[in-house]
């Protein structure tokens, strides 16, 4: 089942979480607490693709509580992403930004670049729908240099993408 929900989780986020579900009801179960936390982030993540924010936010929420109990520091970060996606998706970015600095905060004490550069790319986008192109422009170049750093190629064109957004609209330098 989970096998099947993670293959579903871009083309068909509906099968997706309804396989993740069935996954969680067993794994509940069997107690076993990895693939419980594996799929709620795979839950709370097709939640925000089906753009059910409220059930997302939950999810996120009992993500951190199941984390902290077990101590999986990474899950509880993993559930503060989920919510800030649900909270910048609905435009509350003042809670969006406040999870992923304190996300931030986790991945510099752990030394996690991968993270940080996401984490940095999720802020300088909430600035760009914020059409704060100055501090959308700090952060996404800092996620890109992250990127560029650990060749993460998949992050750099991202941030690459949000940096010609911020040129376009912000800008208005075509060329750059």
């Amino acid at each position: 089942l989970l096998k099947e929900a993670k293959k579903n989780k871009i083309s068909n986020p509906t099968i997706s979480l309804k396989k993740a579900k069935e996954a969680l009801n067993l794994a509940n179960e069997l107690n076993d607490i990895q693939t419980e936390l594996e799929l709620m982030v795979l839950i709370g993540s097709n939640l925000n693709r089906l753009t059910l924010f409220r059930e997302a936010v939950k999810m996120g929420e009992d993500l951190i509580i199941k984390a902290n109990a077990h101590n999986r520091p990474e899950f509880e970060a993993t559930g503060r992403t989920i919510i800030a996606v649900a909270y910048a998706e609905v435009g509350n970015y003042d809670q969006s930004s406040k999870l992923y600095f304190e996300n931030l905060t986790y991945y510099e004490n752990i030394n996690d670049k991968e993270s940080m550069g996401f984490t940095l790319g999720n802020i300088g986008a909430d600035f760009l729908s914020q059409k704060n192109y100055d501090k959308a422009f700090t952060y996404i170049k800092q996620s890109l240099d992250i990127a560029l750093k650990i060749n993460n190629l998949i992050l750099a064109t991202d941030q690459y993408n949000n940096m010609a957004i911020v040129y376009q609209f912000g800008y208005n330098d075509l060329e750059s």
